[in-house]
């Protein structure tokens, strides 16, 4: 920001600068013009009337935009002010300007008229001139509208210095909305370190306990009961994970380190499917497969490929569409694993709610939630798809989703059969 707001900085000052040198440029300009205008019409004046103009202090300037001519000798005002219109049309100086005479026989200033090329506003610039005290024959010629005339003529740089005042408050802007996001990100920061010690107590204290349970003689006698008993157990050291590793993700930028071994996938999916459907046996969820090879190895990270299909099928889950289910009627997760097009492809359909297009694209960033408005039925943080993305792009494959609302989403990861093992 430092080195921007320099950068902006030092291009306002040339900015600055070159519209004060054009200004000056234009002015000198303009008094260069005149000048030269008016002497012409004195040597011209004088010619016609066979007089002598002064040989010094023929041209004064009174004001930004007032001159007087020392002509010294008695004046024709129509001859003036056909010679002024001519001088005028000359130089292409199409702007207003009025002109007086001083009468030395009445001592004041007599107006003359206002002219200019444009006769449709002849009358509007006629105002008092003021005297001048040092001359004895002369006339005095004001150009009303200078300023805006000098204007007109560097339009495009004022223009210019616009759009540059704009890119700075836009910059400022951009300055501002990065410090709040600073600041959220801070506070997002705080949130998740405190989150992440929050959660650690109570899963330690559910791990003990469930342990405790696990190996209680009245629990081993009971099978029904033993097996809730690994089920918490399994469960809360599998969440005490997830929360460590799903957390440092949105805590750091950094990439996850994956302990990569050999693993037969269709072993480990089969295994998850199996852990998926007892933590949902109260919803009455049925996973169907259609696993079409025997036995497909993998070189990748057990537990992060294990949380990947848990996180696949828990949206199903969650995202199933609201009806009664039992155990005649089950919530049905379709899982399909066959080779095609040269990879394999493991493909997890559901027939829930479906997402609308415009959201497809969005789904798999972090954070992100398909809006709800106020409807708060499906809690989550939105980091499962973002996580099962990572995990895919870093085992070297490819997630796709295809969906249409109300009937259904697909979840397809493809494997090159070269990373096999």
């Amino acid at each position: 920001m430092f080195l921007g707001g320099l950068a902006i900085g030092g291009i306002l000052l040339i900015q600055a600068y070159w519209l004060y040198s054009n200004w000056q440029l234009r002015n000198n300009e303009f008094d260069e013009k005149v000048t030269v205008a008016l002497r012409n019409v004195a040597e011209k004046m004088a010619k016609h009337s066979n007089s002598e103009l002064p040989k010094e202090g023929l041209i004064k300037k009174l004001a930004s935009n007032t001159y007087v001519v020392n002509y010294n000798n008695f004046i024709d005002p129509h001859i003036l002010e056909d010679f002024l219109l001519r001088e005028m049309a000359e130089i292409s100086l199409d702007t207003v300007f009025e002109y007086a005479l001083y009468d030395c026989f009445s001592e004041e200033l007599v107006h003359g008229d206002c002219c200019t090329l444009d006769k449709e506003h002849h009358d509007l610039y006629k105002t008092k001139l003021v005297e001048f005290e040092g001359f004895t024959y002369y006339f005095i010629v004001r150009f009303p509208n200078r300023n805006s005339f000098l204007l007109n003529e560097i339009w495009i740089f004022v223009f210019l210095s616009f759009l540059s005042l704009v890119a700075v408050l836009a910059f400022l802007f951009a300055v501002k909305t990065i410090y709040q996001q600073k600041k959220l990100s801070e506070l997002q920061k705080d949130f998740v370190n405190n989150m992440t010690h929050e959660f650690k107590t109570p899963l330690s204290s559910i791990r003990i306990a469930s342990k405790v349970l696990e190996n209680s003689p009245e629990i081993q006698e009971n099978d029904r009961l033993l097996k809730y008993a690994r089920i918490v157990n399994d469960q809360s050291s599998r969440l005490n994970s997830q929360v460590e590793n799903i957390l440092e993700v949105v805590r750091s930028e950094k990439k996850f380190v994956l302990q990569k071994e050999p693993i037969d996938l269709v072993q480990l999916l089969n295994e998850t499917i199996k852990l998926e459907e007892n933590r949902f046996l109260d919803k009455f969820v049925k996973v169907r497969t259609d696993i079409r090879v025997e036995r497909f190895s993998v070189y990748g990270d057990r537990y992060h490929l294990s949380n990947l299909m848990s996180n696949i099928i828990e949206n199903a889950v969650k995202y199933a569409k609201p009806k009664d289910y039992s155990v005649s009627e089950p919530l049905l997760v379709h899982v399909t694993f066959f080779r095609a097009n040269g990879n394999m492809e493991l493909r997890f359909s559901d027939e829930g709610i479906g997402i609308d297009e415009k959201h497809q694209k969005l789904i798999f960033n972090k954070f992100y939630r398909v809006p709800t408005g106020n409807v708060h039925d499906v809690k989550g943080f939105g980091l499962g798809l973002y996580y099962v993305k990572n995990i895919c792009e870093l085992h070297g494959w490819t997630i796709k989703l295809e969906s249409q609302k109300d009937i259904g989403t697909d979840i397809i990861l493809e494997m090159p059969l070269e990373l096999k093992s």
